[in-house]
């Protein structure tokens, strides 16, 4: 296929149910909410039980420190809905959770 003149080419569309615009990939962000203050003693399956009460969780990752792998007392929940995440911040952060107020935000 030729290249237009802006020096990208043209794609073809075999059928309408086929071709979109974009990529489902691209089309979906993700929000990562930073999750700090954490008990040490937290596993990934506990926070994805908590943030789902807002929404639903795509992913949970306890920061480990490499040498010891022990927590480092933060997290980062990544959430599939903007204003889901936004209504997870909104009832959690400040929040006193298993002994410790949690710091939960955007990142």
């Amino acid at each position: 296929m030729p290249p237009s003149r802006s020096g990208s080419s043209v794609r073809s569309c075999p059928g309408p149910a086929t071709c979109h615009p974009k990529s489902l990939l691209e089309t979906v962000r993700m929000t990562n909410l930073f999750v700090g203050n954490l008990a040490s003693n937290r596993t990934p399956d506990e926070l994805r039980t908590l943030f789902q009460t807002y929404g639903s969780v795509e992913a949970v990752e306890i920061m480990t420190d490499p040498q010891t792998r022990y927590s480092r007392g933060f997290a980062v929940v990544g959430m599939t809905n903007d204003l889901e995440a936004k209504k997870a911040i909104a009832h959690l952060n400040g929040a006193v959770l298993w002994g410790k107020p949690i710091r939960v935000e955007e990142s």
